[in-house]
C-alpha cells in the first residue's frame, strides 16, 4: 500500500490539477469540443499507463515465483488500485473544473473510505481479516468509488459535452502534463522526507512519534487545503478576465479565512496535545510526538499564513514556478535532518520540515508578486 502512491505518479501524477485548469478554462469560454478531447486523452493515458504498469509488475512478480518467493505477489492486487487511482483522479479534477468541489471529493474521501471501513468491520465481526482481504476490500471500495464519480460526471456534464464534435490538443497537454507531474512527484517525496531521513539516521520510536505529531498537526494545515479545492477555478475564471483585483480579493479572502479556522485548530493542540496524544495513541507516543508537533503546527501555521500561493501560480500557467518552491523546500529539509536528526531525533526532522515549509511559502509568495501582480496571504 505505501507503494501505491509512488507506482501511480507516472499513471496519475498531476493529472487531476491539469485537469482542474484546463477544464475551468473550457468551461468559462465554451470550448466543449476540447472539453471533449481532454476527457477522452486523460482516459487514454491513465488505462495505457496502467495497462505498461501492470505487464512489468506481472513480469517481475512471475519471475519471483519462480524463484521460490511469493510474497510479492500481493502486489498485484494492490497494483489494481493505480488504473482505478488514475480514473478517480479524472473524475475528481473535471469536477473541480466544474466549480463542485463536493463532488469531486465526495466518491474517494467519503464513500471510499466509509465503504472500506464498513467492509472491514463487517467481515471482521463475522469471519478473520488478513492480508489479501483487505486488499480485495480496499480494490472493491476504490470500484465503488469510481463508479459513484462516473455518475456524478455524468449527471453534472454540460449538455454541449454530451452531443458534438471533438477536438485534441494532445502536444499542448502533454507539455502542460509534465510540470505538474514533476510537481507531484516532487511534493510526494517532500511530504514524506522528514519521516525518511529519520528512518535513515533515527530510532523507530521517534519514528513514530513524527508520524503522530505529523498527522495531528496536518489538522492545522486542512483548512487550506479544503480551500484550495474550492478556488481552483476560480484562479483560472479571474486570469482569463484580466481582473486583477478579483484574483487580489480571492487570495486574501481565502488565506484570511483558512488562517481563522487553522488557529482555532492549532491553539487547542498546543495547549492539550500531549493530553490528546496519550488518549488516543497512548502513553508511549505522548512524549516522542508532543514538541515536534508543535513545530510542526508552527510550520502548517506558516503554510496557511501565505495562502494559495502554490495553487496560485500553477492554475495562472506557472506550474515550473511551483516547482522550484518545492525543490528549495527539499534542500532545506534534506540538509537540515542531515544535520539534527542525529542529534535531536525526531525533534530535529520536525524542525527540518517546518523550516522547509517557511522557504517554500517565501520563495512562492515572491514569484506570486512578480508574475502575477498581488500580494498573497493574509496581510
Amino acid at each position: 500500500m505505501a507503494l501505491v502512491p509512488l507506482l501511480s505518479l507516472p499513471v496519475a501524477g498531476g493529472l487531476a490539477p491539469l485537469l482542474t485548469r484546463e477544464i475551468a478554462t473550457y468551461c468559462h469560454n465554451d470550448n466543449w469540443p476540447l472539453f471533449r478531447g481532454l476527457l477522452r486523452a486523460s482516459h487514454a493515458w491513465v488505462l495505457t499507463c496502467s495497462l505498461v504498469l501492470l505487464l512489468l509488475a506481472w513480469l517481475y512478480v512471475d519471475a519471483d515465483a519462480a524463484a521460490g518467493q511469493g510474497r510479492l505477489q500481493l502486489v498485484m492486487i494492490a497494483l489494481l488500485l493505480v488504473p482505478l487511482g488514475g480514473v478517480n483522479a479524472i473524475r475528481s479534477g473535471v469536477l473541480k473544473g466544474m466549480g463542485m468541489p463536493v463532488r469531486a471529493v465526495l466518491p474517494v474521501q467519503i464513500i471510499q473510505s466509509t465503504l472500506f471501513l464498513l467492509a472491514l468491520s463487517l467481515i471482521g465481526l463475522a469471519y478473520s481479516l488478513n492480508v489479501v482481504t483487505v486488499l480485495w476490500v480496499q480494490v472493491a471500495a476504490a470500484l465503488l468509488a469510481y463508479l459513484a464519480g462516473s455518475w456524478l460526471l455524468l449527471r453534472n456534464r454540460p449538455a454541449g459535452v454530451r452531443h458534438g464534435p471533438t477536438s485534441y490538443e494532445t502536444l499542448r497537454w502533454s507539455s502542460s502534463l509534465l510540470p505538474f507531474a514533476l510537481l507531484a512527484a516532487v511534493g510526494t517525496f517532500n511530504s514524506q522526507i522528514g519521516i525518511l531521513m529519520l528512518g535513515m539516521l533515527g530510532t523507530d520510536e521517534q519514528v513514530g512519534g513524527l508520524r503522530v505529531a505529523d498527522r495531528a498537526a496536518h489538522l492545522v494545515g486542512l483548512p487550506l487545503t479544503l480551500v484550495n479545492m474550492v478556488i481552483a477555478p476560480y484562479i483560472v475564471r479571474a486570469r482569463g478576465d484580466g481582473d486583477q483585483q478579483r484574483l487580489q480579493r480571492l487570495a486574501q479572502r481565502a488565506a484570511r479565512g483558512s488562517f481563522a479556522i487553522a488557529i482555532t485548530v492549532a491553539v487547542p493542540l498546543v495547549l492539550f496535545g500531549s493530553a490528546v496524544i496519550t488518549f488516543v495513541f497512548g502513553d508511549d507516543f505522548a512524549r516522542p510526538a508532543y514538541l515536534p508537533m508543535v513545530l510542526l503546527i508552527a510550520g502548517y501555521l506558516v503554510n496557511v499564513f501565505f495562502g494559495s500561493v502554490g495553487y496560485l501560480l500553477s492554475m495562472s500557467g506557472f506550474v515550473r514556478d511551483s516547482v522550484k518552491g518545492q525543490v528549495a523546500s527539499i534542500l532545506v529539509n534534506v540538509t537540515l535532518c542531515a544535520l539534527l536528526v542525529p542529534v535531536y531525533g525526531a525533534l530535529g526532522a520536525a524542525a527540518g520540515v517546518a523550516l522547509g515549509m517557511l522557504v517554500r511559502n517565501v520563495l512562492l509568495a515572491m514569484l506570486v508578486r512578480r508574475r502575477l501582480g498581488i500580494r498573497p496571504g493574509v496581510l
